[in-house]
């Protein structure tokens, strides 16, 4: 509640990602900026569209804290 951001990691070994839908849907609801760092998923990636069109989305955490 008290984040200025958030900065959501999705990694390739993550087992589901369910938690971080949950927080990134969280700090929607919220209305705070959503920094989303989504690495290559393959055909699991279809379970995070609602993350990727809430946040902005990067390849790399050093990407989306160049952006902040």
């Amino acid at each position: 509640d008290q984040a200025d951001l958030v900065l959501a990691v999705m990694t390739a070994d993550n087992p589901s990602g369910y938690g971080l839908n949950l927080e990134i849907g969280y700090a929607k609801a919220k209305g705070k900026p959503i920094y989303f760092v989504c690495e290559e998923l393959g055909d699991r990636m279809k379970y995070f569209g609602m993350a990727r069109q809430c946040s902005k989305c990067f390849l790399s955490v050093e990407d989306a804290i160049k952006a902040v």
